[in-house]
């Protein structure tokens, strides 16, 4: 009997399952706690390395003594795009892990200047073409910069979270990274499918970056179980794919966070984000939807104020049929939140709050996905533990949109995910 090790690095938890092709079968999926942020100070959202290491690879080794005397083909790994390291040629931290969530940019300079202000005076518009339309705080090349400038920095190597990884699970370790990772540190050109500095090679001086592979190749041996250690991918490519995305079958994921996304074959101009997905395929996307975060926060609002108990599951399966002229602004969590609490020190009954709130976060879904360029989707699907539940948005795009509408099988897309990308090995 032999099976594959399945590893997914998100922000909330490190998940793992095991993997068994010959059966197509999936053991349930065992969770962990990403270890909190060491480091908040000055905006900053940063990972104590030595600490996260610890916890992956006591879940290892749980997992190759419940497995010992099977043979382990391989350890596929995803995680959340967007976290890096600076380490030295022996791929030893120099820095913490910074987190997609970062924002240290935010910081002045001594003449009052945000480092991120002074970051983006740089950056034209065939920077923000080429490399997928996203400019956020903690875009790694906005965080190093920012770090950078500020002469916090002294690095070998430019590690994403997950090329490290692979890096401390191997030996005869080879510095690769896959491209639905690289492409996520704004560093990555989509139109030459290879790292481009744009005009940052001075920041970067001396600093070596891993060769960036579109395929899903060893890039390392684990002697602990005795197999390759694959290269890393994008946790949003792997749960699209185990969500069943294609041409014609549109993903609106929710869970902590929000993001539709569709597949392309080539690269086009759009208002929403580019990446690349498998295949020799790209994704169109939108990220940093209204979702369970945010929901969960709203929720407590309402709790708070009513002394009552309700959860996001009594929202999301709400029909939403208040008829009365009401909506609210989608303006990020704080204003949500100002907003709700306006209507409850107002006398709203609770039935219609949840039905304005759940119209006002269906219809930012709604929104967005009538703006999204591919005419060719039949089919809607819902994925992630809050998309699944969401009747009003699934009724709303089966009924007004005429689209299909399909409810992911499992909440486990990434890990399903991971499992299909054995078939590419």
């Amino acid at each position: 009997m032999s099976y594959f090790l399945l590893l997914d690095i998100g922000g909330t938890d490190i998940k793992t399952a095991i993997y068994r092709g010959s059966r197509r079968e999936i053991t349930p999926v065992f969770r962990s706690p990403t270890p909190e942020f060491s480091q908040v100070k000055q905006h900053r959202k940063e990972i104590n390395p030595k600490i996260y290491l610890m916890q992956i690879r006591s879940i290892l080794d749980v997992h190759r003594e419940a497995n010992r005397g099977e043979k382990c083909q391989g350890i596929l790994i995803s995680g959340q795009m967007g976290g890096w390291i600076g380490t030295d040629l022996r791929n030893n931290p120099l820095t913490n892990l910074i987190s997609w969530q970062d924002q240290y940019s935010k910081n002045l300079t001594n003449k009052h200047e945000s480092f991120f202000s002074i970051v983006q005076g740089t950056l034209d518009q065939d920077w923000f073409e080429s490399t997928g339309r996203e400019l956020r705080h903690g875009l790694p090349l906005i965080s190093y910069a920012a770090r950078r400038i500020n002469d916090e920095l002294s690095i070998n190597r430019f590690h994403t979270l997950l090329t490290w990884t692979a890096s401390q699970l191997s030996s005869e370790y080879h510095f690769f990274s896959q491209e639905t990772d690289f492409a996520s540190s704004g560093l990555f050109n989509l139109k030459t499918k290879s790292i481009d500095l744009f005009s940052f090679e001075a920041l970067f001086s001396s600093v070596e970056f891993p060769k960036v592979t579109k395929s899903i190749s060893a890039t390392g041996y684990s002697k602990d179980f005795n197999c390759p250690v694959f290269v890393a991918v994008g946790d949003q490519q792997a749960s699209l794919l185990g969500a069943g995305l294609s041409e014609s079958r549109i993903v609106i994921n929710i869970g902590t966070g929000g993001q539709i996304s569709c597949r392309l074959n080539r690269i086009i101009s759009t208002k929403f984000q580019l990446r690349p997905y498998f295949f020799d395929s790209y994704l169109e996307t939108k990220t940093h939807l209204t979702a369970g975060r945010v929901i969960s926060e709203i929720v407590e609002v309402i709790n708070a104020y009513l002394g009552k108990s309700i959860s996001i599951l009594d929202l999301l399966t709400h029909k939403g049929d208040f008829k009365e002229g009401i909506s609210l602004e989608m303006n990020g969590i704080e204003s949500l939140k100002d907003q709700v609490l306006s209507l409850l020190k107002s006398g709203y009954e609770l039935e219609d709050i949840k039905s304005i709130l759940i119209n006002a976060i269906a219809g930012e879904y709604i929104k967005i996905l009538e703006e999204f360029t591919n005419q060719n989707i039949e089919t809607v699907v819902f994925a992630g533990r809050v998309g699944q539940h969401f009747y009003k948005l699934h009724n709303v795009v089966e009924s007004r949109m005429k689209y299909q509408v399909d409810i992911a099988k499992s909440t486990e897309t990434t890990i399903n995910g991971l499992s299909k990308l054995t078939e590419l090995l």
